[in-house]
């Protein structure tokens, strides 16, 4: 699972990813004549696997069997994040932490617009 959490980073802004992959005004033409998102040539270069080309080159090719071990990691990763987002950690200021619990706040919200929409059905009857 700490594999998930190392590979997957955040999506850089403009500013950043200009300064991450610098691009020629070639290939940059080729992209937009191609319809190659700038952000489909950074995961392929960040997940694909690099093969040595003539001219000092490096061409990165992302496999399917590639694609589809991400895709499968990306997966536990979103349902990791689901079940966090529920769910409270305290911490001290030393960093360790001193307690976990549900939090109650999402429930509280549930219940309430539960009772707002019984509230309308019941004021158009």
């Amino acid at each position: 699972m700490s594999t998930v959490w190392a590979k997957v980073r955040k999506a850089p802004c403009k500013k950043e990813r200009a300064e991450i992959m610098s691009m020629s005004e070639h290939a940059a033409r080729r992209c937009q004549q191609r319809g190659i998102h700038p952000n489909i040539v950074d995961v392929v270069r960040q997940y694909g696997t690099p093969t040595d080309r003539p001219g000092n080159a490096v061409a990165y090719h992302l496999a399917r069997n590639d694609c589809q071990l991400l895709i499968a990691q990306l997966k536990r990763q979103i349902h990791v994040l689901e079940k966090a987002s529920k769910i409270v950690v305290v911490e001290s200021n030393k960093g360790a932490v001193l307690t976990t619990y549900p939090d109650a706040g999402i429930e509280r919200n549930k219940r309430s617009l539960k009772q707002q929409s019984v509230c309308c059905i019941r004021k158009n009857r």
